[in-house]
């Protein structure tokens, strides 16, 4: 083969005495395609994680902090924020990871493209969710807590404390990872998932976890690493919205 394909071979019993199939299905059951040029990131793509990075540095700089007063202020029974406050739950990733292990180790091995699908997800947030729980440690942010009781902000390196642990947004990680999990999955429901992960992870806002540029950079990690990991191990298609 001029290509080399980077999946481990999953070696099937023959029914020609002595000999084996190699078995490349793909997470629907179809055959994966050998890497081309054509599966690098494309231009769009590219200019869309710098356009992401550059709104956090500025929402850093400028729109931080007026939008987590302005959260902050909101009054408790609007219908928004009781909303977000709701859907905030879901960015926990212990909803994700326990169903799709369970489903892993149940399915496995009577049902291996529903397991496959399953082990995406799982491999693709706890991935996620490892990443950004090492960034948060690394760069320890102030979270918007602590400005409204003691007006510190800004990054502090190297802390534990969980008050410092802003930056990035586990949950905007997981709900946006999920989301491109699921969209990868299922390629006609993508704009509906991304929809749904984009408003969860804005919910950390507006319940006042973290700030804007948390949730950007935390949901941009979710969806990158999902990416990576789909390339890497469970290739099939490419996302098509």
């Amino acid at each position: 083969m001029s290509e080399m394909i980077r999946i481990r071979p999953k070696l099937k019993p023959s029914r020609y005495r002595g000999t084996k199939m190699i078995d490349y299905s793909g997470i629907n059951g179809e055959s994966f395609r050998p890497l081309s040029q054509a599966d690098t990131p494309s231009k769009s793509t590219i200019l869309q994680v710098i356009g992401v990075l550059v709104i956090s540095t500025a929402a850093w700089h400028i729109w931080d902090i007026p939008l987590a007063e302005f959260w902050h202020n909101a009054p408790e029974e609007s219908i928004f924020v009781k909303i977000f406050t709701f859907l905030n739950i879901w960015g926990d990733s212990k909803y994700c990871l326990v169903p799709s292990g369970m489903i892993f180790l149940a399915f496995n091995r009577y049902f291996p493209i529903l397991a496959k699908k399953a082990a995406f997800v799982f491999v693709s947030v706890a991935s996620g969710g490892i990443l950004v729980n090492i960034v948060k440690v690394i760069v320890s942010r102030a979270r918007p807590v602590l400005w409204f009781t003691s007006e510190t902000y800004g990054f502090y390196w190297f802390q534990i404390d969980y008050h410092f642990l802003s930056f990035p947004s586990g949950h905007s990680a997981t709900a946006m990872g999920l989301a491109m999990a699921l969209s990868r999955i299922h390629p006609g429901w993508c704009k509906v998932y991304l929809l749904a992960g984009a408003l969860i992870a804005a919910s950390r806002m507006v319940v006042g976890a973290h700030y804007f540029s948390d949730v950007m950079v935390g949901g941009l990690l979710g969806a990158v690493v999902t990416s990576w990991v789909w390339d890497r191990w469970f290739r099939e298609s490419p996302c098509s919205c």
